[in-house]
């Protein structure tokens, strides 16, 4: 194969690089890093914290963090709702299902005591306009409240609201005071560029023209 050729096959291999990383979802919203100092169980309340985005956006994926006694304290799924903001805490549900999350273990203490933090990840496929919204996790079905060390990890404390949970089957919703660490990621529609004002075009006309009538006396002159 000739230099030509290599060059050609070099620069296919890099457009089709540059395009699988292009195909990567974006991160949405960004409610971390973990702090592994405390959390919320989600074994037998349900835990939900606010996200706000600016444009219409495809939410694809959700990472949030836990700490664990140990493995076992994962019930193999998660229990996930999209609610609707109503005045600073969740309102009604939008989205929800039940997913195989997985769980897998970092191998760093979390909140002392024996518990250790894991990472969490999940699928979803939700469209959603520019607002406030809030994430609800369960560990597994909602319909089980049985206590297990399971417990949404938090972070630091941000302009967001603090997190909310309800006692199950559906008590009123009370401030949790913690800031719950997760990661939303998908694709956002592109912020289109301003269109200019008619008075803005009506003036670029004109010092075009003004231009144009300069240019053509120059030339007269000569």
């Amino acid at each position: 194969m000739g230099i030509i050729g290599k060059r050609v096959v070099t620069q296919a291999v890099a457009l089709i690089l540059l395009a699988a990383a292009s195909a990567e979802p974006a991160t949405i919203f960004d409610n971390s890093p973990h702090d592994g100092i405390s959390g919320t169980s989600i074994s037998d309340l349900l835990v939900a914290e606010d996200f706000t985005i600016s444009v219409p956006t495809s939410l694809t994926g959700v990472r949030f963090w836990s700490a664990q006694a140990s493995a076992a304290d994962y019930a193999g799924t998660i229990d996930w709702f999209i609610y609707a903001d109503s005045g600073g805490s969740p309102g009604g549900v939008l989205f929800s299902a039940s997913v195989a999350a997985t769980n897998t273990a970092t191998g760093l203490p979390a909140g002392g005591g024996g518990y250790f933090e894991f990472q969490n990840d999940f699928a979803m496929s939700v469209s959603l306009a520019p607002g406030t919204y809030w994430l609800g996790l369960h560990d597994g079905p909602v319909s089980d409240t049985t206590f297990r060390d399971f417990y949404w990890g938090t972070t630091a404390a941000n302009v967001t609201s603090t997190g909310m949970y309800q006692e199950l089957p559906s008590l009123p919703w009370i401030d949790s005071l913690l800031e719950q660490a997760f990661v939303l990621s998908g694709d956002q529609a592109p912020v289109p560029e301003p269109v200019p004002e008619p008075g803005t075009l009506v003036l670029a006309a004109t010092g075009l023209g003004a231009l144009a009538a300069a240019r053509r006396l120059r030339c007269r002159r000569r």
